[in-house]
């Protein structure tokens, strides 16, 4: 056993020397080179010994070669995809830088096309502002004549009444004058009965002529009266026409007013169509603005996850640039150029997502205005609607203030004419009453001087 020792010492030596690298080599060899020299009692074989172990360590030494080559040339492998690969993300870097230009260029037009839309906006919104403003003035117009025709409305309504009171009057009066009539009718032919009997005293009846001549005085003052009172009604009645034709004139004036505000609405609804097509374009390019946003969000996602992967195969490399040995000269230079053009490509990638995100809070802005306008356009169309609505109810009331205006000239008109015919009347019946007071007060006359 003790003669076998140096043998087992070497073949656990020869075992356990294909180790990674040659350090750990040198110090096991250290470690049994001792136990061998403790073991080696016999004299006889020691010359043995000495040329196995050479033998050993002549073997080891290229095994440790041939171990530290395939390790270097499979870090050299790693490092030459490595450098492939970042070549390609280098170009993959550009394409995107190419491609996110394109789109700035593309945002940028956008943006030039929404200011200038929403200039036109804000001029639309200026006009109808001005327009608006026009209606609200044609609106007061309109509530002031309004009001005006409903005062002389309502002093119509009063006068009517007033009239249609005095008709009442004169028609109670008539009916009581027609009652008296047919009293003194029945009189009269109980006085012929009795005048047929007093034609005698004829004589003294002449006599009655002079003081009945008298009376005939007195009705005359009485006719003159009456021609007075035909005057005032006279001049009530050219009154009354004057006013008819004020309000034949105000009538003209809002036929007039009534054919502006019917341009104004035409030239309204043409802009309405305008505004909706403008409006209709505005959605179209907000849809693509969309669109274009999804597909810069997907693309920053995934440059995103292309950055991540650069980090970790930078740790890879850095890792693997430790290990080499050899050719660190040849991949630290191109390493270097391949960085510097990563940095270059990163420091053009982050103005250019900067530059995204400015035109991205632009367009924002742009959308954020064009809505605001759209809102107050849409609040200018209401308003527009509310004003048209209330121009046609106080059109509505005119016409119907004009033809209670007409029914009520209409009905003064025949009260007038029923005035007169009761003041006509009232004049046979006083005339009639009057003969037949005198034909009564002669026939007292003659029976008392009889």
């Amino acid at each position: 056993v003790p003669a076998l020792a140096p043998v087992w010492a070497v073949s656990e030596l020869m075992v356990r020397a294909v180790s990674p690298s040659s350090a750990e080599i040198n110090c096991r060899l250290e470690l049994r080179l001792p136990l061998v020299l403790k073991y080696q009692t016999a004299g006889c074989y020691r010359p043995a010994a000495v040329c196995l172990g050479l033998l050993c360590v002549l073997l080891l030494i290229p095994m440790g070669i041939i171990v530290l080559w395939i390790k270097l040339t499979a870090e050299s492998d790693q490092l030459q995809t490595s450098c492939t690969n970042l070549t390609v993300e280098r170009d993959q870097f550009q394409t995107s830088c190419t491609n996110l230009t394109i789109e700035r260029d593309h945002l940028q037009t956008c943006y030039t096309n929404l200011t200038i839309e929403r200039d036109q906006l804000q001029t639309c919104y200026t006009n109808l502002t001005i327009e608006r403003d026009q209606l609200q003035t044609c609106y007061t117009n309109l509530t002031i004549e309004r009001d005006q025709l409903q005062t002389c409305y309502t002093n119509l309504t009063i006068e009517r009444d007033q009239l249609q009171t005095s008709y009442t009057n004169l028609t109670i009066e008539r009916d009581q004058l027609q009652t008296s009539y047919i009293k003194l009718t029945v009189e009269r032919d109980q006085l012929q009965t009795s005048n047929t009997n007093l034609t005698r005293e004829r004589d003294q009846l002449q006599t009655s002529y002079t003081n009945l001549t008298v009376e005939r005085d007195q009705l005359q003052t009485s006719n003159t009266n009456l021609t007075i009172e035909r005057d005032q009604l006279q001049t009530c009645y050219t009154n009354l026409t004057i006013e008819r034709d004020q309000l034949q004139t105000c009538y003209t004036n809002l036929t007039i007013e009534r054919d502006q505000l019917q341009t104004c609405y035409t030239n309204l609804t043409i802009e309405r169509d305008q505004l909706q097509t403008s409006y209709t374009n505005l959605t179209i390019e907000r849809d693509q603005l969309q669109t274009s946003y999804i597909k810069l969000t997907v693309e920053r996602d995934q440059l995103q996850t292309s950055y991540t992967n650069l980090t970790i195969e930078r740790d890879q490399l850095q890792t693997s640039y430790i290990k080499l040995t050899v050719e660190r000269d040849q991949l630290q230079t191109s390493n270097t150029n391949l960085t510097r053009e990563r940095d270059q490509l990163q420091t053009s990638y982050t103005n250019l997502t900067v530059e995204r995100d400015q035109l991205q809070t632009s367009n924002t802005n742009l959308t954020i205005e064009r809505d605001e306008l759209q809102t107050s356009n849409t609040n200018l169309t209401v308003e527009r609607d509310q004003l048209q609505t209330s121009y046609t109810n106080l059109t509505v009331e005119r016409d119907q203030l004009q033809t209670r205006l007409e029914e009520v000239k209409n009905e003064r008109d025949e009260l007038e004419t029923n005035y007169t015919t009761v003041m006509h009347q009232l004049q046979i019946l006083g005339e009639s009453h009057q003969k037949f007071s005198n034909l009564g007060e002669q026939i007292v006359y003659r029976v008392k001087d009889s």
